[in-house]
């Protein structure tokens, strides 16, 4: 006896179906939606203890260091600072070989022991760079895991 293939049009219509519930997928950084490594964490890819990060605004140019990085943006300390919550600046270090230019704007800025902690997302990140940052987690995870 030959069977009949299932064809899209012998599927009912959808319409009038409803669910009982609204799905929201687990997000295992929180509300974050990128992994942050810190400082320590990439020191096993770059050997560099301080990495320095370079702010750069219309009236100011201040040298930072890294404390944290993710696709969506660097939290930097620094001595001294007249940066501004929402103020754009435009941020550039150097991982490896791979030089990382983009603007950013401070999300915010606290004052902790005797630095102060910069947050600034990336604004206009390029694709590479993206691609690159994105790259950092799982060559992290293979060092971790003596890969």
């Amino acid at each position: 006896m030959e069977e009949s293939k299932a064809n899209w049009n012998d599927i009912s219509l959808l319409e009038g179906l409803e669910m009982d519930w609204q799905y929201e997928p687990d997000n295992p950084q929180g509300e974050r939606a990128y992994t942050r490594l810190s400082a320590e964490d990439l020191y096993p890819l770059f050997k560099k203890e301080d990495i320095p990060v370079k702010l750069v605004t219309q009236s100011s140019e201040l040298i930072t260091y890294l404390v944290n990085i993710s696709q969506g943006g660097v939290c930097v300390k620094a001595k001294q600072t007249d940066l501004q919550e929402s103020q754009l600046a435009k941020i550039g270090f150097i991982l490896g070989s791979q030089k990382v230019i983009s603007q950013g704007r401070v999300k915010y800025v606290r004052s902790e022991n005797d630095w102060f902690l910069l947050g600034l997302e990336f604004v206009g990140l390029s694709g590479d760079d993206h691609e690159f940052l994105a790259s950092l987690y799982t060559s992290f995870r293979r060092k971790e895991s003596g890969l």
